[in-house]
Protein backbone atom coordinates (compact mmCIF):
# COMPACT_ATOMS: atom_id res chain seq x y z
CA UNK A 1 0.00 0.00 0.00
CA UNK A 2 2.90 2.32 0.75
CA UNK A 3 3.85 2.38 -2.96
CA UNK A 4 0.41 1.99 -4.53
CA UNK A 5 -1.32 4.97 -2.93
CA UNK A 6 1.21 7.59 -4.18
CA UNK A 7 0.97 6.06 -7.67
CA UNK A 8 -2.83 6.22 -7.62
CA UNK A 9 -2.61 9.83 -6.46
CA UNK A 10 -0.27 10.62 -9.36
CA UNK A 11 -2.58 9.01 -11.91
CA UNK A 12 -5.43 11.15 -10.62
CA UNK A 13 -3.67 14.09 -12.33
CA UNK A 14 -5.85 16.36 -14.47
CA UNK A 15 -3.21 16.18 -17.21
CA UNK A 16 -3.73 12.45 -17.90
CA UNK A 17 -5.21 12.11 -21.39
CA UNK A 18 -6.55 9.07 -23.23
CA UNK A 19 -3.17 8.47 -24.91
CA UNK A 20 -1.47 8.27 -21.52
CA UNK A 21 -3.97 5.68 -20.27
CA UNK A 22 -3.29 3.67 -23.44
CA UNK A 23 0.42 3.66 -22.54
CA UNK A 24 -0.47 2.39 -19.06
CA UNK A 25 -2.55 -0.41 -20.60
CA UNK A 26 0.42 -1.49 -22.70
CA UNK A 27 2.74 -1.50 -19.68
CA UNK A 28 0.41 -3.41 -17.37
CA UNK A 29 -0.87 -5.63 -20.24
CA UNK A 30 -4.41 -5.23 -18.92
CA UNK A 31 -7.52 -3.75 -20.50
CA UNK A 32 -9.57 -1.27 -18.47
CA UNK A 33 -11.63 1.88 -18.90
CA UNK A 34 -10.57 4.61 -16.44
CA UNK A 35 -13.51 6.78 -17.54
CA UNK A 36 -16.14 4.11 -16.72
CA UNK A 37 -18.30 4.71 -13.61
CA UNK A 38 -17.74 1.04 -12.77
CA UNK A 39 -13.96 1.48 -12.57
CA UNK A 40 -13.12 1.38 -8.83
CA UNK A 41 -10.33 0.97 -6.31
CA UNK A 42 -10.39 -2.81 -6.57
CA UNK A 43 -9.77 -2.57 -10.32
CA UNK A 44 -6.79 -0.30 -9.68
CA UNK A 45 -5.29 -2.82 -7.23
CA UNK A 46 -5.53 -5.53 -9.89
CA UNK A 47 -3.21 -3.49 -12.12
CA UNK A 48 -0.34 -4.11 -9.64
CA UNK A 49 1.05 -0.65 -10.28
CA UNK A 50 3.85 -1.16 -7.74
CA UNK A 51 5.55 -3.42 -10.33
CA UNK A 52 5.71 -0.53 -12.80
CA UNK A 53 6.51 2.33 -10.44
CA UNK A 54 9.14 4.01 -12.70
CA UNK A 55 7.04 3.68 -15.86
CA UNK A 56 3.94 5.09 -14.13
CA UNK A 57 5.86 8.08 -12.80
CA UNK A 58 7.34 8.66 -16.25
CA UNK A 59 3.89 8.63 -17.89
CA UNK A 60 2.57 11.15 -15.36
CA UNK A 61 5.62 13.41 -15.79
CA UNK A 62 5.24 13.29 -19.57
CA UNK A 63 1.56 14.16 -19.25
CA UNK A 64 2.40 17.22 -17.15
CA UNK A 65 5.15 18.37 -19.52
CA UNK A 66 2.96 17.87 -22.59
CA UNK A 67 0.19 19.89 -20.93
CA UNK A 68 2.61 22.78 -20.37
CA UNK A 69 3.71 22.64 -24.01
CA UNK A 70 0.11 22.56 -25.23
CA UNK A 71 -0.69 25.57 -23.04
CA UNK A 72 2.23 27.52 -24.53
CA UNK A 73 1.24 26.53 -28.08
CA UNK A 74 -2.32 27.74 -27.47
CA UNK A 75 -0.94 31.07 -26.21
CA UNK A 76 1.29 31.40 -29.27
CA UNK A 77 -1.66 30.59 -31.53
CA UNK A 78 -3.80 33.15 -29.70
CA UNK A 79 -1.10 35.83 -29.98
CA UNK A 80 -0.54 35.24 -33.70
CA UNK A 81 -4.24 35.05 -34.56
CA UNK A 82 -4.53 38.75 -33.86
CA UNK A 83 -1.67 39.69 -36.16
CA UNK A 84 -2.29 41.24 -39.55
CA UNK A 85 0.36 40.86 -42.26
CA UNK A 86 0.68 43.13 -45.26
CA UNK A 87 2.55 41.93 -48.32
CA UNK A 88 4.08 44.08 -51.02
CA UNK A 89 5.13 43.00 -54.46
CA UNK A 90 8.84 42.57 -55.04
CA UNK A 91 10.56 45.45 -56.75
CA UNK A 92 11.23 45.02 -60.44
CA UNK A 93 14.98 45.09 -59.74
CA UNK A 94 14.79 42.01 -57.52
CA UNK A 95 16.16 38.92 -59.22
CA UNK A 96 16.02 35.31 -58.08
CA UNK A 97 19.01 33.31 -59.31
CA UNK A 98 18.48 29.77 -60.53
CA UNK A 99 22.13 28.80 -60.29
CA UNK A 100 25.74 29.97 -60.37
CA UNK A 101 25.71 30.50 -64.16
CA UNK A 102 22.63 32.69 -63.87
CA UNK A 103 24.27 34.77 -61.14
CA UNK A 104 27.54 35.18 -63.06
CA UNK A 105 25.62 36.35 -66.13
CA UNK A 106 23.82 38.94 -64.01
CA UNK A 107 27.10 40.19 -62.46
CA UNK A 108 28.64 40.43 -65.91
CA UNK A 109 25.75 42.66 -67.05
CA UNK A 110 26.17 44.92 -64.02
CA UNK A 111 29.93 45.29 -64.54
CA UNK A 112 29.40 46.11 -68.23
CA UNK A 113 26.84 48.79 -67.28
CA UNK A 114 29.35 50.46 -64.95
CA UNK A 115 32.20 50.29 -67.46
CA UNK A 116 30.05 51.78 -70.22
CA UNK A 117 29.05 54.66 -67.93
CA UNK A 118 32.73 55.31 -67.16
CA UNK A 119 33.60 55.38 -70.85
CA UNK A 120 30.86 57.92 -71.50
CA UNK A 121 32.00 59.95 -68.44
CA UNK A 122 28.42 60.05 -67.17
CA UNK A 123 27.63 61.92 -63.97
CA UNK A 124 24.43 59.86 -63.51
CA UNK A 125 23.58 56.48 -65.03
CA UNK A 126 20.88 53.82 -64.93
CA UNK A 127 21.83 50.89 -62.72
CA UNK A 128 19.29 48.10 -62.11
CA UNK A 129 16.42 50.39 -63.23
CA UNK A 130 17.50 53.13 -60.83
CA UNK A 131 19.34 56.35 -61.66
CA UNK A 132 22.41 56.75 -59.43
CA UNK A 133 25.48 59.07 -59.40
CA UNK A 134 28.74 57.74 -60.80
CA UNK A 135 32.03 58.16 -58.92
CA UNK A 136 34.73 58.11 -61.59
CA UNK A 137 37.32 56.60 -59.20
CA UNK A 138 35.26 53.44 -58.75
CA UNK A 139 37.17 50.15 -59.10
CA UNK A 140 36.15 46.50 -59.35
CA UNK A 141 38.52 43.77 -58.17
CA UNK A 142 38.28 39.96 -58.13
CA UNK A 143 40.68 37.74 -56.20
CA UNK A 144 41.20 34.59 -58.24
CA UNK A 145 42.20 31.26 -56.75
CA UNK A 146 42.22 28.78 -59.68
CA UNK A 147 41.81 25.14 -58.77
CA UNK A 148 41.15 25.83 -55.08
CA UNK A 149 38.63 23.45 -53.47
CA UNK A 150 35.12 24.88 -53.37
CA UNK A 151 35.85 27.80 -55.73
CA UNK A 152 34.04 28.37 -59.03
CA UNK A 153 35.85 29.47 -62.18
CA UNK A 154 34.71 32.75 -63.70
CA UNK A 155 33.00 32.53 -67.10
CA UNK A 156 34.88 33.94 -70.06
CA UNK A 157 32.46 36.83 -70.67
CA UNK A 158 33.15 38.11 -67.13
CA UNK A 159 36.91 37.52 -67.32
CA UNK A 160 37.05 39.60 -70.50
CA UNK A 161 35.91 42.70 -68.59
CA UNK A 162 38.91 42.60 -66.24
CA UNK A 163 42.64 43.01 -66.59
CA UNK A 164 44.65 40.23 -64.95
CA UNK A 165 47.70 40.83 -62.78
CA UNK A 166 50.07 38.42 -61.07
CA UNK A 167 50.38 38.16 -57.30
CA UNK A 168 53.19 36.78 -55.16
CA UNK A 169 52.49 33.46 -53.43
CA UNK A 170 51.80 33.96 -49.72
CA UNK A 171 54.78 33.47 -47.42
CA UNK A 172 53.09 31.06 -45.02
CA UNK A 173 56.12 30.87 -42.72
CA UNK A 174 56.09 34.64 -42.24
CA UNK A 175 52.31 34.66 -41.68
CA UNK A 176 52.64 31.89 -39.06
CA UNK A 177 55.46 33.69 -37.31
CA UNK A 178 53.53 36.95 -37.10
CA UNK A 179 50.33 35.30 -35.89
CA UNK A 180 52.19 33.36 -33.20
CA UNK A 181 54.14 36.47 -32.19
CA UNK A 182 50.93 38.48 -31.88
CA UNK A 183 49.66 35.89 -29.39
CA UNK A 184 52.77 36.25 -27.24
CA UNK A 185 54.77 33.19 -28.33
CA UNK A 186 58.43 33.79 -27.49
CA UNK A 187 59.75 31.17 -29.94
CA UNK A 188 57.47 32.17 -32.82
CA UNK A 189 60.16 31.91 -35.53
CA UNK A 190 61.18 28.34 -34.61
CA UNK A 191 57.60 27.16 -34.16
CA UNK A 192 56.54 28.72 -37.48
CA UNK A 193 59.23 26.72 -39.32
CA UNK A 194 58.04 23.49 -37.70
CA UNK A 195 54.45 24.38 -38.54
CA UNK A 196 55.16 24.98 -42.23
CA UNK A 197 57.40 21.92 -42.45
CA UNK A 198 54.59 19.72 -41.14
CA UNK A 199 52.14 21.00 -43.78
CA UNK A 200 54.66 20.78 -46.61
CA UNK A 201 55.58 17.18 -45.72
CA UNK A 202 51.92 16.23 -45.21
CA UNK A 203 51.10 17.50 -48.68
CA UNK A 204 54.01 15.53 -50.16
CA UNK A 205 53.79 12.25 -48.20
CA UNK A 206 50.11 11.66 -47.47
CA UNK A 207 47.66 10.28 -50.00
CA UNK A 208 45.46 12.55 -52.08
CA UNK A 209 42.04 12.95 -50.47
CA UNK A 210 39.22 15.34 -51.39
CA UNK A 211 38.91 16.62 -47.82
CA UNK A 212 42.64 17.21 -47.27
CA UNK A 213 43.54 20.89 -47.34
CA UNK A 214 47.10 22.01 -46.59
CA UNK A 215 46.59 25.62 -47.70
CA UNK A 216 46.60 28.98 -45.94
CA UNK A 217 42.96 28.74 -44.75
CA UNK A 218 43.68 25.56 -42.78
CA UNK A 219 46.94 26.99 -41.46
CA UNK A 220 45.12 30.04 -40.08
CA UNK A 221 42.45 27.82 -38.48
CA UNK A 222 45.06 25.76 -36.63
CA UNK A 223 46.91 28.90 -35.53
CA UNK A 224 43.69 30.30 -34.10
CA UNK A 225 43.20 27.01 -32.26
CA UNK A 226 46.75 27.27 -30.92
CA UNK A 227 46.02 30.78 -29.64
CA UNK A 228 42.94 29.49 -27.78
CA UNK A 229 45.02 26.73 -26.18
CA UNK A 230 47.61 29.28 -25.05
CA UNK A 231 45.00 31.50 -23.44
CA UNK A 232 43.48 28.47 -21.69
CA UNK A 233 46.88 27.15 -20.46
CA UNK A 234 49.30 30.11 -20.31
CA UNK A 235 51.85 28.19 -18.22
CA UNK A 236 52.25 25.27 -20.63
CA UNK A 237 55.40 25.18 -22.79
CA UNK A 238 54.92 26.65 -26.27
CA UNK A 239 56.11 23.63 -28.25
CA UNK A 240 53.69 21.41 -26.33
CA UNK A 241 50.80 23.71 -27.23
CA UNK A 242 51.66 23.73 -30.93
CA UNK A 243 52.16 19.96 -31.03
CA UNK A 244 48.79 19.43 -29.38
CA UNK A 245 47.07 21.84 -31.78
CA UNK A 246 48.58 20.12 -34.85
CA UNK A 247 47.65 16.69 -33.53
CA UNK A 248 44.10 17.44 -32.35
CA UNK A 249 43.15 19.55 -35.38
CA UNK A 250 44.58 17.33 -38.12
CA UNK A 251 44.42 13.69 -36.96
CA UNK A 252 40.60 13.44 -36.91
CA UNK A 253 40.46 14.10 -40.68
CA UNK A 254 43.39 11.83 -41.58
CA UNK A 255 42.35 8.52 -43.14
CA UNK A 256 43.49 5.30 -41.44
CA UNK A 257 46.40 4.42 -43.74
CA UNK A 258 47.83 7.96 -43.45
CA UNK A 259 47.49 8.30 -39.69
CA UNK A 260 50.75 6.61 -38.74
CA UNK A 261 52.72 8.80 -41.15
CA UNK A 262 51.07 11.94 -39.77
CA UNK A 263 51.79 10.91 -36.16
CA UNK A 264 55.44 10.20 -37.00
CA UNK A 265 55.79 13.60 -38.69
CA UNK A 266 54.52 15.39 -35.59
CA UNK A 267 56.71 13.30 -33.26
CA UNK A 268 59.82 13.92 -35.40
CA UNK A 269 59.24 17.68 -35.53
CA UNK A 270 58.66 17.84 -31.78
CA UNK A 271 61.17 15.20 -30.72
CA UNK A 272 61.04 14.41 -27.01
CA UNK A 273 57.98 16.61 -26.41
CA UNK A 274 55.28 14.70 -24.57
CA UNK A 275 51.70 15.91 -24.87
CA UNK A 276 49.00 14.59 -22.58
CA UNK A 277 45.61 13.80 -24.07
CA UNK A 278 42.89 16.16 -22.90
CA UNK A 279 39.30 15.07 -23.41
CA UNK A 280 35.96 14.58 -21.66
CA UNK A 281 36.09 11.00 -20.35
CA UNK A 282 32.33 10.80 -19.78
CA UNK A 283 31.59 12.06 -23.32
CA UNK A 284 34.08 9.56 -24.78
CA UNK A 285 32.33 6.72 -22.95
CA UNK A 286 28.94 7.78 -24.32
CA UNK A 287 30.30 8.18 -27.86
CA UNK A 288 31.79 4.67 -27.80
CA UNK A 289 28.49 3.26 -26.51
CA UNK A 290 26.49 5.03 -29.23
CA UNK A 291 28.98 3.98 -31.94
CA UNK A 292 28.73 0.33 -30.88
CA UNK A 293 24.93 0.48 -31.07
CA UNK A 294 25.24 1.83 -34.63
CA UNK A 295 27.57 -1.01 -35.57
CA UNK A 296 30.82 0.98 -35.92
CA UNK A 297 34.21 -0.50 -35.11
CA UNK A 298 35.34 1.33 -31.96
CA UNK A 299 38.50 -0.72 -31.45
CA UNK A 300 40.49 1.70 -33.60
CA UNK A 301 42.67 3.99 -31.50
CA UNK A 302 41.23 7.49 -31.35
CA UNK A 303 37.93 6.62 -33.07
CA UNK A 304 35.73 8.08 -30.33
CA UNK A 305 37.85 11.23 -30.05
CA UNK A 306 37.11 12.20 -33.65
Amino acid sequence: MGKILPLISSLHSEFMEKRHWEELKQITKQDFDPYSPAFNFADVLKLELYRFENQVNEIVDNAQNEAKIEKKLKKIESDWNGQVFEFEELKDATKIFKGMDDMMEFVSTQVMTILDALKRRDLMFDFMKEKIPLVDSVGLFITMNPGYAGRTELPENLKALFRSCAMVVSDIALICENMLMSEGFQTAEILAKKFVTFYDLSKALLSKQRHYDWGLCTVESVLRQTSKLRRADPDVEEDRLLKRALRDFNLPKIVTHDREISKNLIDDLFSGVKVRDKFDAELKKLVILAAKELGYNTSEDGFALK
